[in-house]
Order: C-alpha cells, then structure tokens, then sequence
C-alpha cells in the first residue's frame, strides 16, 4: 500500500508527542442521539462550505465516518466531524456513529488543531484561531 507524504513526513519526525491518540487509547463506538451531541466552542473550523451533497449523502446511505466526541455532564461534546453533525442533522437521523473518549481540554484541542490541519481547504483565519 502507498503511503501519502503526510503518513512517510509523520513517521520519519521524532518529536511527535507522546500525548497524540493511539490504539491505547481508550475509547468505543456508540451510536448517539443527535439532539444530545452540542459543538465544540474551541473547534476552530468556523466554515463549512456547501453541504449539499453531503446532506444527501447522509439520507441515502447515513453517516460512514463516526464522529469523535467527549461526555459531558448532560451529553456529548462533539471533538471533530463538525459537518457529518451537521448533516446528519439536517438530514434528520435521529442517531449518528460516534467514537467516545474521555479527554481533557488540551487533548480536544490537539485533536481539533490535527483534524483541521488535514483539510485541503483550511481558511487562514481558522489556522491562525488555533
């Protein structure tokens, strides 16, 4: 299997923090009530595109990639997969696939900043917010 240069440049850095997600991570999958899952306020993507095809997408065929998202005390905090939310939302599913992981606020912030650093469509303004 080929390896994008991200994965070889990832790979051959030695100063990778320690503190980035692993399989030792733990966590699980579990399908969440929607109306239960709010958005993160530290997430710095603030723009989300056309969603169009996304939302139909989601209709047709629901929601691929789960989410990640942290529990609170009446919920859920959504981590990454701020559009999926969305869309699941606007589509009306009641339930969306969801990894759930306990996490301090500096881990979700490392995981949004590395989630958001890995779109091709990155504002400035959203790089320059984390």
């Amino acid at each position: 299997m080929k390896r994008s240069n991200a994965a070889k440049h990832i790979e051959s850095k030695s100063d990778v923090p320690e503190s980035l997600p692993s399989a030792e991570i733990p966590q699980r999958i579990e399908f969440l009530r929607v109306v239960k899952v709010s958005e993160s306020k530290s997430n710095p993507r603030k723009s989300f595109g056309d969603m169009t095809e996304l939302i139909d997408s989601v209709r047709t065929k629901g929601v691929l990639v789960p989410i990640l998202c942290r529990p609170t005390e009446d919920g859920w905090e959504l981590v990454f997969g701020a559009r999926r939310l969305r869309a699941a939302q606007a589509a009306g599913l009641g339930e969306i696939p969801a990894m759930v992981r306990t996490m301090t606020d500096r881990e979700v912030l490392e995981v949004q900043v590395i989630e958001n650093l890995q779109r091709a469509d990155v504002h400035p303004l959203e790089v320059r917010r984390t």
